[in-house]
Protein backbone atom coordinates (compact mmCIF):
# COMPACT_ATOMS: atom_id res chain seq x y z
CA UNK A 1 0.00 0.00 0.00
CA UNK A 2 3.04 2.44 0.96
CA UNK A 3 4.40 1.68 -2.80
CA UNK A 4 1.07 2.49 -4.34
CA UNK A 5 0.35 5.83 -2.40
CA UNK A 6 4.41 6.45 -3.14
CA UNK A 7 3.95 5.77 -6.82
CA UNK A 8 0.76 7.79 -7.26
CA UNK A 9 2.48 10.88 -5.13
CA UNK A 10 4.93 10.68 -8.16
CA UNK A 11 2.81 10.91 -10.52
CA UNK A 12 0.48 13.62 -9.20
CA UNK A 13 3.91 15.37 -8.88
CA UNK A 14 4.94 15.21 -11.98
CA UNK A 15 1.36 16.27 -13.44
CA UNK A 16 1.35 18.98 -11.56
CA UNK A 17 5.21 19.97 -12.01
CA UNK A 18 5.50 20.86 -8.06
CA UNK A 19 4.30 18.98 -4.97
CA UNK A 20 0.70 18.03 -4.44
CA UNK A 21 0.51 19.34 -1.15
CA UNK A 22 -2.61 19.79 1.08
CA UNK A 23 -6.18 17.15 2.30
CA UNK A 24 -6.37 14.17 0.51
CA UNK A 25 -9.68 12.38 0.36
CA UNK A 26 -11.83 10.00 -1.54
CA UNK A 27 -15.43 9.23 -2.27
CA UNK A 28 -17.48 7.31 -4.61
CA UNK A 29 -21.55 6.98 -5.31
CA UNK A 30 -23.99 4.76 -7.30
CA UNK A 31 -26.76 7.15 -7.74
CA UNK A 32 -29.48 6.32 -10.68
CA UNK A 33 -29.67 8.85 -12.89
CA UNK A 34 -33.63 7.97 -13.83
CA UNK A 35 -35.00 9.48 -10.68
CA UNK A 36 -32.01 12.29 -10.78
CA UNK A 37 -33.81 13.53 -14.20
CA UNK A 38 -37.52 13.09 -12.91
CA UNK A 39 -38.76 10.99 -15.86
CA UNK A 40 -39.32 6.58 -15.98
CA UNK A 41 -36.71 4.84 -17.73
CA UNK A 42 -36.02 8.31 -20.08
CA UNK A 43 -33.11 6.40 -22.08
CA UNK A 44 -32.96 6.32 -25.39
CA UNK A 45 -30.99 5.70 -28.53
CA UNK A 46 -30.89 8.20 -31.42
CA UNK A 47 -32.26 7.89 -34.97
CA UNK A 48 -28.95 7.35 -36.86
CA UNK A 49 -28.08 9.00 -40.33
CA UNK A 50 -24.36 8.83 -41.74
CA UNK A 51 -24.09 11.91 -43.86
CA UNK A 52 -21.70 9.68 -46.21
CA UNK A 53 -23.27 6.74 -46.29
CA UNK A 54 -26.92 7.32 -45.03
CA UNK A 55 -28.47 3.81 -45.57
CA UNK A 56 -26.23 2.62 -43.01
CA UNK A 57 -27.57 2.14 -39.76
CA UNK A 58 -26.55 1.65 -36.26
CA UNK A 59 -27.61 2.29 -32.90
CA UNK A 60 -26.47 5.18 -32.16
CA UNK A 61 -25.18 8.13 -34.41
CA UNK A 62 -25.73 11.40 -36.03
CA UNK A 63 -28.84 13.15 -37.74
CA UNK A 64 -27.55 14.84 -40.70
CA UNK A 65 -30.35 16.79 -43.32
CA UNK A 66 -33.22 15.08 -42.46
CA UNK A 67 -35.04 15.96 -45.69
CA UNK A 68 -32.44 15.13 -47.68
CA UNK A 69 -32.19 11.31 -46.83
CA UNK A 70 -31.03 8.82 -49.31
CA UNK A 71 -32.58 5.60 -50.04
CA UNK A 72 -30.59 2.15 -50.07
CA UNK A 73 -29.49 1.44 -53.68
CA UNK A 74 -32.37 -1.36 -53.54
CA UNK A 75 -34.88 -1.06 -51.23
CA UNK A 76 -38.87 0.10 -51.24
CA UNK A 77 -39.25 4.04 -50.88
CA UNK A 78 -40.70 5.70 -47.63
CA UNK A 79 -39.76 7.06 -44.32
CA UNK A 80 -36.90 5.31 -42.67
CA UNK A 81 -37.57 7.30 -39.80
CA UNK A 82 -41.09 4.99 -39.54
CA UNK A 83 -39.93 2.11 -40.86
CA UNK A 84 -36.84 1.50 -39.02
CA UNK A 85 -38.41 2.30 -35.56
CA UNK A 86 -41.14 0.53 -36.16
CA UNK A 87 -38.99 -2.99 -36.86
CA UNK A 88 -36.73 -2.29 -33.49
CA UNK A 89 -39.42 -1.81 -31.08
CA UNK A 90 -42.47 -2.66 -32.56
CA UNK A 91 -46.18 -1.45 -30.60
CA UNK A 92 -44.23 0.85 -27.85
CA UNK A 93 -46.17 3.45 -26.42
CA UNK A 94 -44.36 6.00 -25.21
CA UNK A 95 -45.81 8.63 -23.17
CA UNK A 96 -45.95 12.23 -23.44
CA UNK A 97 -43.60 12.66 -20.89
CA UNK A 98 -41.11 10.02 -22.52
CA UNK A 99 -41.01 12.32 -25.48
CA UNK A 100 -40.95 15.62 -23.79
CA UNK A 101 -38.09 14.28 -21.64
CA UNK A 102 -36.09 13.58 -24.72
CA UNK A 103 -36.49 17.02 -25.98
CA UNK A 104 -34.65 17.08 -29.72
CA UNK A 105 -33.91 13.33 -29.86
CA UNK A 106 -36.31 11.35 -32.84
CA UNK A 107 -36.67 8.02 -31.09
CA UNK A 108 -35.20 5.34 -32.90
CA UNK A 109 -34.57 2.47 -30.15
CA UNK A 110 -36.28 3.37 -26.42
CA UNK A 111 -33.16 0.71 -24.80
CA UNK A 112 -33.97 2.04 -21.32
CA UNK A 113 -37.81 -0.11 -21.58
CA UNK A 114 -35.73 -3.23 -23.01
CA UNK A 115 -33.75 -5.85 -20.42
CA UNK A 116 -31.83 -8.42 -21.08
CA UNK A 117 -33.32 -12.27 -21.17
CA UNK A 118 -30.58 -15.27 -21.00
CA UNK A 119 -31.66 -19.43 -21.00
CA UNK A 120 -30.97 -21.60 -18.19
CA UNK A 121 -28.08 -24.00 -18.94
CA UNK A 122 -30.43 -26.52 -19.43
CA UNK A 123 -32.08 -24.52 -21.93
CA UNK A 124 -34.91 -25.65 -20.51
CA UNK A 125 -36.30 -21.76 -19.28
CA UNK A 126 -36.11 -18.44 -20.33
CA UNK A 127 -35.40 -15.59 -17.49
CA UNK A 128 -36.02 -12.16 -17.85
CA UNK A 129 -33.21 -10.44 -15.76
CA UNK A 130 -33.69 -6.90 -14.29
CA UNK A 131 -30.86 -5.64 -16.15
CA UNK A 132 -31.11 -2.89 -18.52
CA UNK A 133 -29.24 -2.58 -22.65
CA UNK A 134 -28.00 0.59 -21.00
CA UNK A 135 -27.03 0.99 -17.43
CA UNK A 136 -29.56 3.39 -15.08
CA UNK A 137 -27.34 3.52 -12.24
CA UNK A 138 -23.51 4.52 -12.88
CA UNK A 139 -20.67 4.58 -10.44
CA UNK A 140 -19.05 7.98 -9.92
CA UNK A 141 -15.72 9.02 -7.98
CA UNK A 142 -13.99 11.84 -6.96
CA UNK A 143 -10.27 11.88 -5.33
CA UNK A 144 -8.43 14.86 -3.93
CA UNK A 145 -4.77 14.52 -3.19
CA UNK A 146 -3.98 18.37 -2.19
CA UNK A 147 -4.75 20.91 -5.14
CA UNK A 148 -5.07 17.98 -7.73
CA UNK A 149 -8.46 16.10 -7.95
CA UNK A 150 -9.73 13.60 -10.28
CA UNK A 151 -13.27 12.51 -11.36
CA UNK A 152 -14.10 9.06 -12.83
CA UNK A 153 -17.23 9.52 -14.94
CA UNK A 154 -18.30 6.16 -16.51
CA UNK A 155 -19.22 8.13 -19.85
CA UNK A 156 -17.58 10.79 -23.02
CA UNK A 157 -17.94 14.32 -21.59
CA UNK A 158 -17.49 16.43 -24.71
CA UNK A 159 -14.98 19.64 -24.01
CA UNK A 160 -17.43 22.17 -23.25
CA UNK A 161 -19.38 19.99 -20.46
CA UNK A 162 -15.78 18.74 -19.12
CA UNK A 163 -14.98 22.17 -18.72
CA UNK A 164 -18.25 23.21 -16.82
CA UNK A 165 -17.97 20.15 -14.62
CA UNK A 166 -14.30 21.62 -13.58
CA UNK A 167 -16.28 25.09 -12.71
CA UNK A 168 -18.78 23.85 -11.05
CA UNK A 169 -16.22 21.41 -8.42
CA UNK A 170 -13.75 24.14 -8.04
CA UNK A 171 -16.67 26.35 -6.59
CA UNK A 172 -17.69 23.97 -4.48
CA UNK A 173 -13.91 22.95 -3.32
CA UNK A 174 -13.19 26.75 -3.15
CA UNK A 175 -10.28 26.38 -4.75
CA UNK A 176 -9.84 28.67 -8.04
CA UNK A 177 -6.42 27.14 -9.17
CA UNK A 178 -7.74 23.47 -8.33
CA UNK A 179 -6.06 20.67 -11.00
CA UNK A 180 -9.15 18.88 -11.71
CA UNK A 181 -8.87 15.89 -14.54
CA UNK A 182 -11.58 13.93 -15.65
CA UNK A 183 -11.11 10.28 -16.12
CA UNK A 184 -13.74 9.43 -18.76
CA UNK A 185 -14.63 5.40 -19.07
CA UNK A 186 -14.42 4.98 -15.35
CA UNK A 187 -15.69 1.47 -14.18
CA UNK A 188 -18.72 1.39 -17.12
CA UNK A 189 -20.31 3.11 -19.54
CA UNK A 190 -23.05 5.18 -20.61
CA UNK A 191 -22.56 6.91 -23.95
CA UNK A 192 -21.88 10.95 -24.40
CA UNK A 193 -22.60 13.53 -21.88
CA UNK A 194 -23.07 16.99 -23.69
CA UNK A 195 -23.97 20.44 -22.90
CA UNK A 196 -28.13 21.42 -23.44
CA UNK A 197 -26.94 23.57 -26.54
CA UNK A 198 -24.39 20.37 -27.97
CA UNK A 199 -27.63 18.12 -27.14
CA UNK A 200 -30.17 20.25 -28.99
CA UNK A 201 -28.45 20.60 -32.45
CA UNK A 202 -28.75 16.29 -32.17
CA UNK A 203 -25.14 15.60 -33.76
CA UNK A 204 -23.32 12.29 -32.76
CA UNK A 205 -22.37 13.78 -29.23
CA UNK A 206 -26.19 14.89 -28.79
CA UNK A 207 -27.36 11.84 -30.24
CA UNK A 208 -25.26 9.71 -28.14
CA UNK A 209 -26.30 11.54 -24.75
CA UNK A 210 -28.64 8.45 -24.00
CA UNK A 211 -30.26 10.13 -20.65
CA UNK A 212 -31.65 13.91 -22.12
CA UNK A 213 -30.92 17.31 -22.24
CA UNK A 214 -30.00 17.48 -18.61
CA UNK A 215 -27.95 14.81 -18.65
CA UNK A 216 -25.08 17.41 -17.29
CA UNK A 217 -26.54 18.79 -14.91
CA UNK A 218 -27.32 15.06 -13.18
CA UNK A 219 -23.57 14.62 -12.76
CA UNK A 220 -23.02 18.42 -12.01
CA UNK A 221 -25.50 17.65 -9.26
CA UNK A 222 -23.99 14.20 -8.24
CA UNK A 223 -19.99 14.80 -8.31
CA UNK A 224 -20.84 18.08 -6.56
CA UNK A 225 -21.94 15.85 -3.90
CA UNK A 226 -18.83 13.96 -4.28
CA UNK A 227 -16.70 17.13 -3.59
CA UNK A 228 -18.56 18.86 -0.88
CA UNK A 229 -18.34 15.06 0.80
CA UNK A 230 -14.32 15.64 0.51
CA UNK A 231 -14.32 18.91 1.45
CA UNK A 232 -16.36 19.06 4.30
CA UNK A 233 -14.85 15.00 5.92
CA UNK A 234 -18.62 13.65 5.67
CA UNK A 235 -20.15 10.59 4.28
CA UNK A 236 -21.07 10.21 0.45
CA UNK A 237 -23.60 7.78 1.45
CA UNK A 238 -21.75 5.39 -0.81
CA UNK A 239 -22.46 1.45 -0.77
CA UNK A 240 -20.11 -1.16 -2.27
CA UNK A 241 -21.36 -2.49 -5.64
CA UNK A 242 -18.84 -5.98 -4.80
CA UNK A 243 -21.44 -6.88 -1.98
CA UNK A 244 -24.45 -4.86 -3.54
CA UNK A 245 -24.67 -4.63 -7.45
CA UNK A 246 -27.26 -2.65 -8.89
CA UNK A 247 -27.84 -5.51 -11.28
CA UNK A 248 -26.48 -8.19 -12.69
CA UNK A 249 -25.72 -9.84 -16.27
CA UNK A 250 -26.04 -14.04 -15.93
CA UNK A 251 -26.20 -14.60 -19.65
CA UNK A 252 -23.12 -16.35 -20.91
CA UNK A 253 -21.66 -15.74 -24.32
CA UNK A 254 -19.73 -18.27 -25.96
CA UNK A 255 -18.20 -18.03 -29.43
CA UNK A 256 -19.25 -20.25 -32.33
Amino acid sequence: MCQIKSELIQLMTGLLGSLALGPAGIKAALPSLVPILKTVLQIVAAWPVSSSSSYFFSILGQFFFPDKIEKPQSGPEGQWSWIVPDQLAPNTNYTPSYIIGHGMKPIMFPVGLWRLKYTSADQSQETEKDCPLVPHIVPIQMMQIGQISIVGVPAEFTTTAGRRLKAKLREILGQENARIVISNYSNAYSGYVTTAEEYAIQEYEGASTLYGPYTLDAYLQETGKLAYAIKTGTSSQFKSPLFEPPFDVPAVYKKP
